[in-house]
């Protein structure tokens, strides 16, 4: 899960999120809501996860090899 903001810390609503771990064959695309925020729950643990935001009028933003264990909870800030 996470928070898209923009450079000044307004927060970023419709972006456009994408959660994959192509060796698992995981793509999940989400948007954020009207206050940011996106979630993606109950992905398989594994290493290698990479979180791609998009948004009009932004430069794309991308995080690779993330790794995700059992039980554990991500909190991404994008800025």
């Amino acid at each position: 899960s996470g928070v898209v903001r923009d450079g000044t810390g307004a927060v970023i609503p419709s972006a456009a999120v994408t959660v994959a771990n192509p060796s698992k064959g995981i793509e999940r695309k989400i948007a954020t809501n009207d206050s940011g925020v996106f979630n993606a729950p109950a992905l398989v643990p594994a290493e290698g996860y990479s979180v791609t935001v998009a948004a009009n009028g932004f430069q794309s933003y991308e995080a690779k090899n993330i790794p995700i264990q059992v039980g554990q909870n991500v909190s991404l800030n994008i800025t």
